[in-house]
């Protein structure tokens, strides 16, 4: 019989996770992986690595893509890909002055 004197202790266990929290858990670590799998692999050019601290920012904005150009005009063709070349071999060539 309790007369009331008896003492309950609850202690809880500080590793234990909810079943809900552990399965969005794995499910999160499971889109990572299945993120990081599908992820083109991207090559970048071989750079020295920079030592002294400075930063350079190239922010090509304003290159034109889509521009209205006509040969007869400029005596030249100009379209979307011959933009996207341009500007790719703009920045390579920022990239490669910069070093």
């Amino acid at each position: 019989m309790d007369d009331g004197s008896s003492i309950s202790t609850f202690i809880k266990n500080p590793q234990y996770i909810e079943e809900e929290t552990q399965e969005l858990q794995n499910l999160r670590e499971s889109v990572l992986e299945d993120i990081a799998q599908q992820s083109p692999i991207k090559h970048l050019s071989n750079y020295r690595k920079i030592t002294d601290g400075h930063l350079l920012i190239i922010s090509a904005t304003d290159i034109h893509i889509g521009k209205l150009c006509d040969e007869y005009d400029t005596g030249n063709t100009y379209n979307e890909s011959v933009a996207y070349k341009y500007a790719i071999d703009c920045i390579h060539g920022l990239l490669k002055k910069s070093n």
